[in-house]
């Protein structure tokens, strides 16, 4: 995000920019557009701008967004200070921060002016800022070996006084989880099949399954699973165990990965 705040600078310093992770599916369309128009709204006084999402279940795979107090409405949507960040919780945790009414999920779509941003990162990421804000061909990939792997909501927005955020209630998942990924694909006799492969289903309902192109899934007798088959590995648990996916990951041997 500073690399392109950098080249957005360099092109046009008045310009707003959003930041729209290219996984996201949000419906409907015209709810989302005006969503962004109240951002935009927002942040040509100089606010850096979040989009939180009102939770509809404890998720434990969403980081979360604690509002504050308000700060008026812009076109259909009411704007409030951020209090807080919070990390991925626990079920407890989630559960919570559900019953509060206070917490959003965060979608990590944001924006902001160019100049907003480029002094949020001089001021609160002035390493970062400063390795790439001038870095141009060459030496840019040398510069951004340098930069420190950090999201922006830990480097910049944590420390941020001048930031936003607008609940919003559309339909909105990032497709990050098979549960997910449940909520958005095609369901083929009660069960969602993604990948390309083919199912064969026999008194099973609300699995997921993704299988690669040519090769065939058969289920019986079972439901809310997730059932991924990938090269030479397979994947099998329960859809509400889906998010633990991580944690699997960082216990494999290297030579699985």
């Amino acid at each position: 995000m500073a690399l392109a705040a950098a080249e957005v600078a360099r092109r046009d310093p008045a310009a707003l920019q959003a930041v729209l992770p290219a996984d996201h599916v949000i419906s409907p369309e015209g709810e989302y557009l005006a969503s962004v128009e109240a951002g935009a709204n927002l942040a040509a006084q100089g606010r850096l701008v979040t989009f939180g999402i009102e939770p509809t279940f404890p998720a434990t795979g969403y980081g979360y967004i604690e509002r504050g107090s308000p700060l008026g409405t812009f076109g259909d949507y009411e704007a409030f200070e951020v209090d807080a960040f919070h990390e991925k919780p626990d079920l407890d945790r989630a559960t919570e921060y559900l019953a509060t009414g206070r917490f959003l999920w965060n979608s990590g779509m944001f924006l902001w002016s160019t100049q907003a941003i480029s002094a949020a990162l001089e001021r609160h990421a002035a390493k970062t800022w400063e390795l790439l804000r001038d870095a141009r061909g060459p030496d840019l990939a040398q510069a951004y070996d340098r930069v420190e792997s950090l999201p922006v909501d830990v480097g910049v927005l944590e420390q941020a006084s001048e930031r936003a955020v607008i609940p919003v209630a559309y339909s909105w998942s990032d497709v990050g989880t098979w549960r997910a990924l449940s909520e958005v694909a095609p369901h083929v006799k009660g069960n969602v099949l993604t990948g390309g492969g083919s199912l064969w289903a026999i008194d099973a309902r609300d699995n997921v399954v993704w299988a690669e192109k040519g090769s065939l899934t058969a289920l019986i007798g079972v439901k809310d699973l997730v059932v991924v088959r990938s090269g030479n590995a397979v994947l099998v648990c329960p859809r509400s165990r889906s998010e633990e996916v991580k944690e699997l990951v960082t216990e494999l041997p290297e030579e699985w990965l």
